[in-house]
């Protein structure tokens, strides 16, 4: 069978060695983000450094400055005395201050286990991840790739305001791009053992709704399909279709 990594994985909310800079007086790191917890590391070139460490030890305190905030500096309980250190801190944020999933909780990202491997999909799971990346990428867009993606994002900006013309132009990408898919899934047989759990078998319906009787920008689109093993799988998602932004699956 084959593998792919895993895109989607729920965000810890934890920023990991961000580079941040010393102030003038040479014994504070304000850290950038507020914190939701105390538990902070700091890097100074490259090292870690313990709080209790006898010469380079520190304290994190409330930044009076950034009170309303709750942003917090570290405070060094000796000054620094070299200008070309560089400094990393380590630590967790509220969600709604998370750099890396801008407030969703989930994250579009590889991710890692506990024993630091890298987090793969197979089978069906890694069937209905190629779904959502080929809807979710803009036809051309990947230099490597192609073929992969929809022209749905060329919706931006159409006048028209035809419920009909809209849903069949949606459904009409979202098979060509299955299409597409399906052939290049045969054309990897030629290449490696590909498992029936993860082949396309079989559309059995692609269903495609306004939200909204009177809003066309925001649809909900709902695809069943078999894999080889006769096992029926559904993939849904929002869609917007804003009218002067770019398009967005959520």
């Amino acid at each position: 069978m084959s593998k792919d990594l895993k895109i989607n994985a729920i965000c810890d909310h934890r920023i990991i060695k961000e580079q941040v800079n010393i102030s003038p007086d040479m014994k504070t790191i304000p850290i950038p983000r507020p914190l939701s917890s105390r538990s902070v590391e700091l890097w100074v070139n490259g090292y870690l450094i313990k709080p209790d460490n006898k010469k380079f030890g520190y304290t994190l305190e409330l930044d009076p400055n950034q009170a309303l905030t709750g942003r917090y500096k570290i405070v060094f309980k000796h000054k620094r005395k070299s200008n070309s250190d560089f400094y990393m801190v380590t630590y967790s944020v509220p969600g709604t201050y998370c750099p890396k999933c801008l407030g969703k909780g989930v994250l579009a990202d590889h991710s890692f286990s506990k024993l630091g491997k890298v987090l793969t999909v197979e089978n069906e799971e890694k069937l209905l991840q190629e779904i959502k990346k080929g809807l979710t990428t803009e036809l051309g867009s990947n230099l490597f790739h192609e073929w992969i993606g929809t022209r749905i994002h060329n919706l931006i900006g159409s006048k028209t305001s035809n419920f009909a013309v809209i849903k069949s132009k949606i459904v009409q990408e979202i098979s060509l791009y299955i299409e597409k898919y399906m052939d290049v899934q045969l054309q990897q047989t030629n290449y490696q053992y590909v498992s029936d759990r993860e082949l396309m078998g079989k559309i059995l319906a692609i269903d495609v709704v306004p939200e909204y009787d009177t809003d066309i920008s925001y649809w909900t689109v709902t695809i069943l399909f078999k894999n080889r093993t006769g096992e029926n799988l559904i993939y849904e998602k929002k869609v917007e279709i804003p009218q002067s932004s770019n398009i967005m699956f959520k």
